[in-house]
């Protein structure tokens, strides 16, 4: 029960989508395709999970050098129905789906977190971005 049959051909295909590496590539979208990819891990074999690990890398170099700045703004791609909103947390629950905070990224999640602050209140997923860094901040000092 719960099992999805044909892995191969859901990794095959996430590989290989337009708005996984075109011009409709969006934060929401990447965050979708690491849930599918966290989700197929204990069924792919060496092999896809060699594949998998190298979209994986694909997808973070993206949003690290393309959908945020330097100053850790996430940008808006002009996606239709894609507010700032909607880029912010889909870029930040994408890094937390790929296990990006801790120690090492905490001056980025802390600069991500100042420009949200500015957002709060504008929408609930605003909100939760800004609770989910708020709360991986304290886990990672009780880590130190």
């Amino acid at each position: 029960k719960g099992r999805i049959k044909r892995w191969d051909r859901i990794l095959k295909t996430l590989v290989e989508l337009p708005d996984l590496s075109g011009e409709r590539r969006s934060n929401h979208g990447q965050y979708e395709a690491v849930r599918l990819l966290r989700w197929g891990a204990p069924y792919f074999t060496a092999g896809e999970r060699v594949r998998a690990a190298q979209f994986r890398s694909e997808l973070l170099n993206w949003t690290l050098n393309h959908s945020m700045s330097r100053e850790g703004e996430f940008l808006s791609r002009g996606i239709p129905g894609e507010s700032v909103g909607d880029a912010y947390y889909f870029g930040v629950m994408f890094l937390e789906e790929m296990r990006f905070w801790g120690a090492a990224n905490s001056a980025l999640r802390n600069r991500i977190l100042g420009k949200l602050e500015k957002l709060e209140g504008t929408s609930v997923r605003v909100t939760a971005a800004v609770r989910l860094l708020k709360s991986s901040a304290s886990a990672v000092s009780l880590v130190k």
